[in-house]
């Protein structure tokens, strides 16, 4: 089915939606969950969804919704997972972006949800250690 998504050019049309409604809070945590299962698949993926504004997506909605704990999780995972690839340029764009500013504030807002600090630790060590740790 994922592959279907992506045939139809659904990584696009999933990032845009995800623009066009962000005081949906709902939307943009399952879109978050879908961009970060996507990476999963692979680099190609990834890029995919990187060159379609991902990363500036991601964070953009994490901004929006700080109160969200599950947004913040769910964006945090899919920033973790476009990090895993072994493109540098991700990790960079994350960080030149702020990324790890906003990670460790949501980190800190939500200091004891578990899953949160999971998707953050993971997001850390993909952007400071590079070795593609997939959540």
């Amino acid at each position: 089915n994922s592959e279907k998504l992506l045939n139809l050019d659904g990584g696009r049309i999933l990032l845009n939606t995800m623009k066009n409604v962000p005081n949906l809070v709902n939307v943009q945590e399952v879109g978050a969950e879908i961009i970060g299962d996507l990476c999963q698949m692979g680099a190609g993926v990834t890029q995919q969804l990187v060159d379609a504004g991902a990363i500036d997506v991601l964070l953009t909605v994490m901004d929006l919704a700080p109160q969200s704990a599950g947004l913040q999780e769910a964006a945090t995972y899919a920033l973790c997972n476009i990090c895993a690839t072994p493109e540098p340029s991700y990790r960079e764009m994350v960080y030149r972006s702020e990324g790890i500013n906003i990670a460790l504030q949501a980190m800190d807002r939500f200091e004891n949800n578990a899953p949160m600090q999971r998707a953050g630790c993971c997001l850390l060590y993909n952007i400071c250690i590079g070795n593609g740790m997939w959540f």
